[in-house]
């Protein structure tokens, strides 16, 4: 009975927000102001009740949103499940990709996006994705080996623990939704407490709010102490002007023994929302996130320098370190920065990374990985600037995680630093000519399989592959895993070959420059990364070969093409028994008879390229098709460009 009253109650509750009246009337409503933890009872109660498929994928689908707002992946995962079951929408594809990622099923989240490509009929659409569940992957599984070791703390509960702080007494504050006695009504966002600061100790069961001019009936959080000890900053969530209520940076100073009733920063703009305060090297400079809608690339890291008593006007960091998604809850070790990011470049949800400045530039962000990093949120990571390092113990500090395996929502853990023991590598890294490079060189083969008679758009890992590194003079041969993955530790003074070849497949190569292996001097093992795929041996079937195109009206071959030319050529000389077909296309633009001219110029353009290499011209033929096989179909005068530069392809096909 309960249970419906409560309902009854929801759908005439009426509630203030940006100080307007709403009556919410259902889920949908409810989601649109805000209110997600309502919106997620009233949706449940809707879906179960919906009459059609589509009504419940819809419903299903702000389930989804509303339990990610509430920062609760595992469920919102489970509806986003649902919403895809129920549509054909690949936009609901996307959104269940991205939270398989960030609950950790990777290998599904790969089959996802290669399922959205193939719909899309872009094979390069989600590319950065699927290397990154690639590098996710083997992240996780290098965690073991990773110097930093993590634990739970004891003072979490099964509500949110978050953004930890270390008091001058050594202390954890932290902020947390737990409902204390003193709560008088729920947080309609999240359907929990109010957030405010507590404090514990590191190794105790037993937290308690912060004493001073800290909690109130709003939601505070995120606070940081200065260097000195004797300030701080945290942040406050209020109307002071009568519009939203954006969250603020709030300034306290120590006087003898109470701190000072929190003011507003000079800076604070209160149409705007601010996050995660960190004192950099002393406690005059501040850096803070901050959502500014001018850049539209949610929140950003910004400073401000304390000059004659006063902040100054706040400086954005550059592009190497904001980017267009969300950067925040910021920390310092020294002169190292670290802060987390939703980057989809991660291993899922926020992801931890550290960047400093060298000779007077920001460093690119690197990403601290597992177990720091998980697939779902990890973030405020702060160092015990008072532990002193001890045997092998190096640091000390806590951050903040969602992860499953923990005691409730965000939970703060523990994390020491172990000096890392040299591993005994498979072969030796010295290098008596100081020209040797060790790589952990990493390859990844997938294939274009052959379903009902056709040639799948989306390559897939091709398990039991074999592969060829050919360096120094000499070739290393392994097979590919499960997941179409070979590894091996190579010492390589010159520019490295690999070969990939599968029963049914024709085989191909790839040369590596040296000079592309990114080098971290701070590491005497490098680590590289590369894709081999795979065509099948399928005759008269279209093959799209990958960046093949051409400028308007011109059939000469462009400087982005010769890579892929390169590739072609290469399966060419590795599998002589076979001969093909080069197929050109144009976009519907010039007249039928011109069209078929220039596509057939554009044919032999690349045959001449391939027997000027070695290829003898018996292997080869050559046909145009003008603008009769498009496959980006539209009406000609709607066309986009990138449509128009679609059907400006090459392809090729095997032949008897």
């Amino acid at each position: 009975m309960l249970k419906y009253i409560s309902y009854s109650f929801f759908l005439i509750f009426l509630f203030i927000s940006c100080n307007k009246t709403v009556k919410v009337r259902s889920g949908e409503d409810a989601f649109d102001v805000g209110q997600y933890s309502i919106a997620a009872q009233m949706l449940e109660t809707e879906y179960e009740k919906a009459g059609s498929a589509t009504v419940r994928s819809d419903k299903a689908f702000l389930l989804g949103r509303s339990y990610e707002k509430m920062n609760e992946p595992d469920k919102a995962l489970l509806w986003y499940r649902r919403s895809a079951t129920n549509s054909d929408s690949p936009s609901r594809l996307v959104y269940l990709a991205y939270a398989l990622k960030n609950t950790g099923h990777y290998q599904e989240a790969l089959t996802t996006f290669e399922e959205l490509a193939k719909r899309l009929n872009d094979n390069n659409r989600f590319r950065n994705e699927i290397v990154s569940l690639h590098n996710a992957y083997q992240w996780a599984q290098d965690a073991t080996n990773n110097p930093f070791k993590i634990s739970l703390s004891p003072f979490n509960t099964e509500f949110a623990d978050y953004s930890p702080a270390i008091s001058p007494e050594g202390k954890v504050v932290f902020t947390s939704d737990r409902i204390s006695g003193s709560d008088s009504e729920l947080y309609k966002w999240t359907g929990r407490g109010y957030s405010n600061l507590f404090i514990a100790d590191s190794n105790s069961e037993v937290a308690v709010p912060l004493e001073g001019p800290f909690n109130t009936s709003d939601n505070e959080g995120s606070l940081m102490y200065a260097p000195n000890g004797n300030e701080l900053v945290f942040c406050r969530c209020f109307d002071r002007v009568g519009g939203d209520k954006n969250c603020k940076l709030m300034y306290s100073r120590k006087i003898g023994e109470t701190w000072s009733d929190p003011q507003v920063m000079t800076f604070v703009v209160d149409s705007l929302n601010y996050l995660s305060p960190s004192f950099g090297v002393d406690s005059n400079i501040l850096f803070f996130a901050m959502a500014d809608p001018r850049y539209n690339t949610g929140f950003d890291i910004y400073y401000t320098q304390r000059k004659a008593d006063s902040w100054q006007e706040p400086i954005r960091l550059p592009g190497v370190i904001n980017t267009e998604y969300n950067e925040k809850y910021i920390s310092f070790d020294r002169d190292t920065l670290y802060f987390s990011s939703d980057n989809p470049a991660g291993m899922g949800g926020l992801d931890i990374y550290l960047t400093y400045v060298s000779r007077g530039s920001w460093m690119p962000a690197v990403n601290m990985k597992a177990p720091l990093n998980s697939a779902y949120d990890d973030f405020g990571m702060v160092f015990d600037q008072k532990f002193k390092p001890e045997g092998n113990f190096l640091s000390r500090g806590f951050f903040t995680s969602n992860r499953s395996g923990g005691k409730g929502l965000d939970d703060v853990y523990q994390f020491t630093k172990i000096e890392s023991q040299p591993a005994t590598p498979a072969i030796d890294t010295t290098s008596e000519d100081g020209n040797s490079l060790v790589v952990r060189l990493s390859v990844y083969v997938k294939g274009y399989k052959v379903s009902g008679g056709q040639i799948s758009t989306v390559a897939e890992e091709l398990s039991g592959a074999k592969v060829s590194i050919h360096h120094d003079s000499r070739d290393t041969i392994l097979v590919a895993d499960k997941y179409g993955k070979a590894t091996i530790l190579v010492k390589l003074k010159d520019d490295p070959e690999i070969k990939a070849s599968k029963e049914g497949f024709l085989t191909s190569s790839r040369k590596i420059k040296r000079s592309v292996i990114r080098i971290d001097s701070t590491k005497a093992v490098q680590d590289f990364s590369i894709v081999m795929n795979l065509y099948p041996i399928l005759y008269d079937q279209e093959i799209v070969i990958k960046d093949i195109y051409y400028d308007l009206d011109k059939y000469e071959i462009r400087k982005d093409a010769v890579g892929s030319l390169d590739e072609l050529l290469s399966i060419l000389k590795l599998n002589p028994g076979f001969k093909i077909k080069i197929n050109s296309h144009t976009d519907c633009r010039g007249s039928n008879a011109y069209n078929m001219t220039l596509s057939a110029k554009r044919a032999k353009s690349v045959v001449d390229y391939l027997t000027s290499r070695g290829i003898k011209a018996n292997r080869l033929s050559s046909q145009g098709y003008g603008e009769t096989r498009p496959i980006a179909k539209c009406v000609c005068e709607k066309c986009t460009e990138e449509q128009h530069q679609l059907n400006r392809r090459t392809t090729f096909q095997l032949v008897k």
